[in-house]
């Protein structure tokens, strides 16, 4: 028999409370959906299609929120081809 691993995470008492709910109404374990988790990961060599998609609306999120605080930084008549240049100078490049 393979040698056998464990995992601890944490995560928010009442997402893991739906989310025990969705599997109990599957009929699924949360030991048998991470190993699926494991075993799609394996197989495809990729992380699953929906997982990517919120991370990358995360960081979309977080690019936004950047964007937003950044606001007023620079005056409205500012060049931005003088400021890139400003800033390569301010570091000798």
């Amino acid at each position: 028999m393979a040698k056998q691993s464990t995992l601890n995470i944490r995560l928010d008492q009442g997402l893991k409370k739906r989310g025990n709910e969705v599997l109990e109404r599957e009929g699924i374990s949360v030991s048998e959906a991470v190993r699926r988790l494991y075993a799609y990961m394996e197989r495809e060599q990729k992380v699953p299609p929906e997982l990517v998609e919120q991370q990358a609306e995360d960081a979309f999120a977080r690019r936004r929120m950047l964007m937003k605080s950044m606001v007023g930084v620079l005056p409205a008549d500012a060049s931005l081809a003088q400021a890139r240049q400003a800033r390569l100078a301010a570091h000798g490049l």
